[in-house]
């Protein structure tokens, strides 16, 4: 975990000074809240409806970004998943799920994911600053690490990409809709199986205020 915290700071310190214009550095920093809904991709989650397969997401972000259109961001995702287990798995709800028998219950354990993105503006890299724009689209890629805080407490690398899409509400404050894919080792769950990954895809609105 310390040399992914050390390769996520490096990345944020290589963009950082590549994408420096003169500027201050506080100038375009900001700071993201968001909620709404994630769903586990797990070995046996697919044998639930999409329903049942739906938990609460909670982001929170720190970044910057820079005159060419390129930005930055530290961010807690987390909360909670759901999904199914065997019931000899970690984190069941001990709920069976019909149509398996008693060979398989729901699953519910709390999770977050600790991540350093890279972001890119598309329409201040075609188009130019203007910060009176109403919508701005941002593509981004990142590195974290998951971890599962319920026991057994697993850890594993993860990836990210995503889409961040933000409308002008002020000078000051922005609203957004982030739409992120998760790509993590197998058995944060608590289960490993048939598959060597897990994943997430998770989607939040909120609120972005500029310094």
């Amino acid at each position: 975990m310390k040399r992914l915290f050390i390769a996520a700071f490096a990345l944020l310190a290589t963009i950082s000074v590549s994408a420096q214009s003169g500027s201050s550095f506080w100038d375009n920093t900001f700071v993201s809240v968001g909620a709404g809904a994630q769903m586990y991709v797990g070995d046996h989650d697919g044998r639930i409806g999409f329903g049942d397969r739906l938990s609460a997401a909670l982001d929170i972000s720190a970044g910057k970004w820079f005159d060419n259109g390129v930005g930055v961001r530290l961010s807690y995702s987390g909360l909670s998943a759901k999904g199914a287990t065997r019931w000899d798995e970690a984190h069941s709800t001990g709920e069976n799920v019909p149509g398996w028998g008693i060979g398989m219950s729901y699953s519910k354990f709390n999770l977050f994911n600790l991540h350093a993105d890279a972001m890119f503006n598309l329409h201040t890299l075609i188009k130019g600053e203007d910060e009176n724009r109403v919508w701005t689209t941002a593509p981004y890629v990142g590195i974290g690490c998951v971890h599962a805080m319920d026991a057994p407490k697993n850890s594993s690398l993860g990836f990210n990409a995503g889409w961040m899409n933000s409308f002008r509400i002020n000078r000051r404050l922005d609203a957004n809709i982030d739409l992120r894919g998760l790509i993590m080792g197998d058995g944060i769950e608590g289960e490993k199986g048939g598959v060597k990954l897990d994943g997430m895809l998770t989607l939040t609105a909120g609120l972005t205020y500029k310094f």
